[in-house]
């Protein structure tokens, strides 16, 4: 276990070991990863140097990443949701097959799905916009978030059902209020992997926007890489570092529904 946290961890540690080192000392350090003189220059240096060099302003990337990320978990649960309870409750000819067919879409690669994606947006006239990245964001995760609640809703007891059957709620209300609030752990687990997804999404932000208006933290984080001159590593791993603060400050927070979510349905009896 040692070994793997040791492999596992070194790149995080070291980069975030990069971005408080002084720019002469980029590459002198005590065991690779303790810096000799820390500074935190290179943090208000990044900020700068994303303003200046490349256009854009990491309060506007951080608008736009939150804005598509919020917009796809709300889509995605809704939508993911009634479909998992369907699928839970349900008796319909080829209900099965309909629910292999939804997670082929899962399985198909995604630069597949590229070409076919840009010219049903550029139909509808949505590239360069927040909808058409959030409809194809939250397309292509349906099938593994229904797939995850629906074996989340399938925990619940068939008595439950009944009696609320019984004490004639209709199947809308048991759903609102019965399987939801009952299935708080399932949600939190899928809203956590449609988060990481959506949020350090690449390929799609990169392909379906030209604007630099609506770029988000990974697709910056490429062009300061690719881009014209030598970055300083200083302000390159303060940059990486400010782009993963969200993502570990929502995983801190809802760490524990992550795992409880994780770990349902592992034990019975």
């Amino acid at each position: 276990m040692i070994i793997f946290l040791a492999i596992t961890l070194f790149p995080l540690i070291w980069i975030i070991s990069l971005s408080l080192r002084q720019p002469e000392q980029a590459f002198k350090s005590y065991l690779f990863i303790i810096p000799k003189s820390i500074t935190l220059k290179n943090f208000p240096d990044a900020l700068n140097y994303a303003r200046e060099v490349m256009r854009v302003s990491f309060g506007r990337m951080f608008l736009n990443g939150s804005i598509i990320t919020v917009s796809t978990i709300i889509l995605t649960v809704i939508t993911s949701s009634f479909a998992a309870f369907c699928f839970s409750y349900y008796s319909f000819k080829l209900k099965e097959f309909l629910f292999v067919l939804i997670l082929l879409v899962f399985m198909v690669p995604q630069a597949l799905l590229l070409i076919p994606m840009f010219q049903i947006l550029k139909t509808l006239k949505l590239l360069n916009t927040y909808l058409g990245i959030i409809l194809t964001l939250t397309t292509i995760q349906i099938p593994l978030s229904t797939m995850m609640l629906r074996s989340f809703f399938e925990e619940l007891s068939t008595e439950i059902k009944d009696a609320a059957r019984i004490d004639g709620s209709s199947d809308f209300n048991f759903y609102l209020r019965i399987v939801l609030p009952m299935s708080r752990a399932g949600l939190a687990t899928v809203m956590i992997f449609v988060f990481l997804i959506t949020w350090n999404d690449y390929l799609f932000v990169l392909v379906f926007t030209t604007q630099s208006k609506l770029q988000t933290l990974p697709v910056a984080l490429s062009q300061l890489i690719s881009g014209r001159g030598i970055v300083p590593w200083g302000i390159y791993g303060a940059t990486v570092v400010i782009a993963i603060l969200p993502i570990a400050i929502v995983f801190f927070l809802f760490q524990r529904w992550f795992i409880r979510g994780m770990t349902m349905g592992s034990l019975k009896g």
